[in-house]
């Protein structure tokens, strides 16, 4: 090959290397729909329960893309420093857009200025549960065991900045009863640790509960919606038994915050058809999940209405945690 000739194919190798990142993201074909935990969780089988719907009304090809680490946070990194055309959306819980942000201030990004809000995808209760022999037969039942057993007290969460973290420290603040939380990868793990009898009591999602509540392991003392559960329907609120304690666990849609309107719109058209569809509406079921129907403006004040409740629980509760 002669020196001029690989002069010119060396210069045009490092221009397409160089071009804009929206450039290259507009000539990528098919949606990427990032999710920040692994194959299996809730937050993953909704986003491949909607995959095939959205695939079909967008007309597009859409991969379901698990970008694990940090708690979900690595995932909305991703999602904000990707190019704005529409093609990359975020599906995460509601705790990596409201509550992180009080709890990490280093964060390097704001999730609520950086994220365009498109859909309210699912909503659940959280449960208290402990393991089937203890004391304790209702949340109060517990109030006073943690009281009168605090040196040995202890509630498990699914992970430190979860909701089930905050449920767990503004219970403590409002009634009193402080036990010593411990943080797990998962609610699986917890119910484990109850039925070991290394935790005494959790706060977890319903359907990781109700089959080890079948089956006569643990005993589901109260959950923490604003209604009684769609799964637990015997089980007391937390606000029916005296304590003032009320949340629910989402899933929201996301796109980078330029993404353009009418893009923004066709994604949330597709999103509203699928979440009305009989199949979703089943495998959202299967895990507890009430279909979300909040869509752009409205799930954007959702979202802000969110983020102020969980920085005033932070704040009141004094809840710090190490990055």
């Amino acid at each position: 090959m002669k020196r001029r000739d690989f002069i010119q194919i060396a210069s045009g190798a490092l221009a397409a290397s160089a071009l804009p990142a929206a450039r290259a993201d507009e000539l990528r074909p098919g949606i990427t729909l990032l999710v920040g935990f692994p194959p299996g969780g809730p937050t993953d089988g909704m986003a491949r329960a909607l995959a095939e719907p959205l695939r079909e009304s967008l007309r597009s090809p859409l991969i379901v893309e698990n970008r694990t680490g940090a708690g979900g946070r690595i995932a909305v990194t991703a999602a904000i420093r990707a190019p704005a055309t529409g093609r990359t959306l975020l599906l995460t819980p509601g705790a990596m857009i409201t509550i992180h942000p009080h709890l990490y201030p280093e964060l390097p990004h704001d999730p609520l200025a950086l994220l365009a809000p498109i859909a309210l995808i699912g909503t659940t209760d959280l449960s208290i549960a402990v393991a089937a022999d203890h004391p304790a037969r209702n949340i109060d039942d517990l109030i006073r065991w943690f009281r009168q057993n605090a040196a040995v007290a202890t509630c498990g969460t699914s992970g430190v900045g979860s909701v089930a973290h905050l449920v767990a420290a503004e219970m403590a603040s409002k009634t009193g009863a402080a036990a010593t939380l411990v943080h797990y990868r998962g609610a699986l793990e917890e119910v484990t640790a109850i039925m070991e009898g290394s935790l005494k009591a959790a706060v977890v999602v319903p359907w990781i509960a109700l089959p080890f509540q079948r089956a006569g392991k643990i005993r589901v003392l109260a959950t923490t919606g604003p209604s009684r559960s769609s799964v637990f329907g015997d089980v007391s609120t937390m606000r029916e038994s005296g304590i003032d304690v009320v949340a629910r666990e989402w899933a929201g849609l996301f796109a980078p915050a330029t993404t353009p309107p009418e893009a923004l719109a066709a994604i949330g058209a597709a999103v509203k058809a699928a979440l009305a569809m009989p199949p979703v509406r089943t495998s959202f079921a299967k895990h507890g999940l009430d279909p979300g129907m909040a869509m752009h403006a409205d799930f954007g004040a959702f979202v802000r209405a969110d983020y102020e409740h969980w920085g005033q629980i932070v704040k009141r509760a004094g809840i710090k945690v190490e990055s």
